[in-house]
């Protein structure tokens, strides 16, 4: 398979994969507005322990993968600079 192709394949799955989200996003969207209606701080399906849970969840997985990234990035500059180095040294 080309690079040309294997881009193009790659952008339609992830295109695939942004539909799918939202798809999912709205069906629970729709499933919740119609609930919406209930008394003031009354959450139509969770209530707020489980929601502070979740958000806090959310924040605890995002912090992970920034650091995460973060040690990719210098890994892969440690990485680039040692093998600069070593071709360097061999001359």
């Amino acid at each position: 398979m080309g690079t040309g192709r294997a881009v193009q394949h790659h952008l339609l799955l992830s295109l695939a994969k942004v539909v799918a989200l939202l798809g999912i996003a709205a069906v629970f969207l729709f499933a919740v507005l119609p609930k919406l209606h209930a008394d003031y701080g009354a959450s139509p399906i969770l209530d707020s322990r489980t929601v502070v849970w979740l958000v806090m969840q959310l924040h605890l997985m995002f912090a992970a993968f920034v650091l995460g990234v973060l040690c990719w990035s210098s890994d892969f500059c440690v990485y680039s600079s040692c093998e600069k180095m070593l071709v360097e040294s061999r001359h």
